[in-house]
């Protein structure tokens, strides 16, 4: 079975299920680990990120 595009927020979401909390490293805002970090807060899980450059686009979703 191959994993296509669009499966990606699924598989994410059953990832986060089985655990304690999600890790976002270099996220840009609107970027699929941001929903990911979406979809933990809604599970009641725990979000870090690790914060970079605030003039780097590349960490703006960490910041968020």
């Amino acid at each position: 079975m191959s994993l296509r595009r669009t499966h990606f927020p699924q598989r994410n979401r059953i990832l986060i299920g089985l655990s304690l909390g999600v890790i976002v490293v270099a996220a840009q805002a609107s970027i699929g680990s941001m929903i990911s970090a979406r979809l933990a807060l809604g599970q009641v899980r725990l979000v870090f990120a690790l914060p970079g450059s605030i003039i780097d686009d590349r960490h703006a979703g960490c910041h968020e």
